[in-house]
């Protein structure tokens, strides 16, 4: 089982790690949420899963 685990881990890639600690209004438009995301992060990229 550990190999399936230790292959699995190997496939995993992260380029980035994003912490937001602020609040944020969930009743807020996507709109307000991309704006406050840009101004706390400086970017916003596409995440395709």
């Amino acid at each position: 089982m550990r190999g399936v685990v230790t292959r699995v881990v190997e496939m995993i890639r992260i380029d980035e790690a994003w912490l937001a600690v602020d609040p944020l209004d969930m009743r807020a438009s996507f709109d307000t949420v991309l704006a406050r995301v840009i101004a706390v992060f400086d970017a916003a990229h596409p995440h395709h899963a």
